[in-house]
């Protein structure tokens, strides 16, 4: 999810201009797709890298990129 402190991150890069975000991660379809969710509320085009993002259970990972 988009923490208060991973958007104080996203206001420092490219001076508060950042456009597009690439996300991978664990448990893509808890955190990874509530991230991506956050982040296009913002805005913000969101890129997952789908090789580099996993679940325990693969019918949660193919769900999560539907």
């Amino acid at each position: 999810m988009l923490v208060p402190g991973v958007e104080a991150g996203l206001s420092r890069v490219c001076g508060g201009n950042v456009e597009s975000v690439v996300l991978f991660g664990l448990e893509s379809h808890v955190c990874v797709e509530a991230t991506a969710v956050d982040l296009r509320a913002k805005g913000l085009q969101v890129h997952v890298v789908a090789d580099a993002t996993s679940s325990r259970r693969q019918d949660d990972r193919l769900l999560a990129f539907e």
